[in-house]
């Protein structure tokens, strides 16, 4: 809308979404030639913070409506549902492009409001991801047919705010949490693992990076500094103590359940 200030925006390819004061939402598409052209627009009951429309799943919906997700036969995909973090009652909404109707919302609890949202795709499993202020992250598991949000948890990844940036190592996609935490999200036999990165300092952003002499890299922006680096293996080895009380004795795991059973013995 003309005159209206663009508080939040996020791009896929030829799509862009944008957020404006009051509450504004509205889809813009780039044509051939570079020019925007306005689609849908709607007016939210609160002001968005937070806006993503990464690609996820299947069924991704092309623009001359046909399936496979590809724009002109192209191999570009086309976003069919966008995320939205919201100000006022901290929640986070799942709306269906291009029409941009509301398919579902979930509360995000605590008194902080997103800062970065992301839907990403790990392991073949779509994810909607939000950080909060306070340096938490919230996750959900995503279908990406219904837009349909379960499966909540929650993780403090650090103290300030964080701000979330999909990346690809040795054909896998991760995600990189920026704050002064900085870490990796990852996905291992369907599980998301979290690996902190060997920075001294906070990253306040990053974005992938490759060129000759530096392939597959990152880009972050730490301090008032730039630097460029790679990530190195992922899978690494966390290790947590839990004091049982007791002595443990024997010790069983049930893969299918992706849980440990411990016989102890009280000498007590």
């Amino acid at each position: 809308p003309a005159g209206a200030a663009v508080t939040a925006a996020a791009a896929s390819g030829a799509q862009v979404l944008i957020a404006t004061g009051g509450g504004g939402l509205t889809r813009l598409d780039v044509l051939s030639g570079g020019e925007l052209a306005q689609g849908a627009h709607v007016q939210l009951d609160y002001e968005a913070a937070c806006v993503d429309i990464t690609p996820v799943g299947v069924g991704a919906v092309s623009p001359n409506g046909g399936a496979g997700g590809m724009e002109d036969g192209g191999a570009e995909p086309r976003a069919r549902l966008a995320l939205v973090g919201m100000w006022t009652d901290r929640s986070a909404r799942v709306l269906e492009l291009p029409t941009l109707r509301q398919l579902t919302s979930a509360e995000l609890g605590g008194d902080t409001i997103p800062r970065s949202v992301l839907l990403a795709e790990l392991e073949g499993a779509p994810y909607a991801m939000c950080a909060l202020g306070d340096g938490s992250l919230v996750t959900f598991a995503l279908d990406a047919a219904t837009g349909a949000l379960s499966e909540r948890k929650s993780v403090s990844l650090g103290t300030q705010p964080i701000t979330l940036r999909p990346f690809s190592s040795k054909g896998s996609t991760h995600v990189f949490a920026a704050s002064d935490r900085p870490t990796v999200i990852y996905s291992s036999n369907r599980k998301v693992l979290y690996s902190n990165v060997n920075l001294s300092g906070a990253v306040s952003h990053m974005c992938p990076f490759s060129c000759g002499p530096f392939p597959d890299c990152l880009a972050m922006a730490a301090g008032g500094g730039l630097t460029v680096g790679t990530i190195d293996d992922i899978q690494k080895l966390h290790i947590r103590t839990v004091e049982l009380g007791e002595q443990p004795r024997r010790l069983a795991h049930m893969e299918s359940s992706r849980c440990f059973a411990v016989c102890t013995v009280n000498f007590g």
